[in-house]
């Protein structure tokens, strides 16, 4: 089964959010989405949001500040070999000009409150749940499958 990481990096704030400019894979060209990507062998899914985090916006944030919020399961749909996506935030501290374009897509920060169109469409509803989370607001389980 394959295991796929999103993450969401917000301002301390919690006002703004981190996206990055997706370039593929090809259904999701063009559109703004949270950094991550597919699990590796021998790697924990927190070590993926990790790994694809800092790879991704060059922004190291350690595995214990991570924290996960939800998990989509899909079972067909658009992309049949996507079996499982894990969701997390994490709060960034430090200057919004820490984050940049990493292996080859852009990053940019996003007020939360203000979202534009080009969002992935989950983001919409993904963005806030993530930021509640931080603020403590953390539900014992969110499962969504399609």
């Amino acid at each position: 089964m394959k295991i796929y990481t999103v993450g969401f990096v917000f301002d301390a704030e919690l006002q703004r959010v981190l996206l990055v400019h997706k370039q593929k894979p090809e259904w999701q060209a063009g559109k703004l989405n949270g950094m991550g990507g597919k699990v590796e062998d021998g790697e924990t899914v927190v070590e993926c949001m990790a790994r694809e985090c800092k790879e991704e916006t060059l922004l190291d944030i350690p595995t214990d500040k991570w924290t996960h919020f939800a998990t989509i399961i899909n079972n067909g749909g658009r992309s049949p070999d996507l079996a499982q996506i894990e969701f997390y935030a994490a709060i960034y501290t430090g200057a919004a000009t820490d984050a940049q374009k990493g292996d080859y897509e852009e990053v940019e920060w996003i007020p939360v409150n203000d979202l534009p169109s080009n969002c992935m469409q989950n983001l919409h509803f993904m963005i806030p749940m993530a930021r509640e989370t931080l603020r403590g607001h953390k539900a014992e389980s969110i499962t969504i499958q399609y």
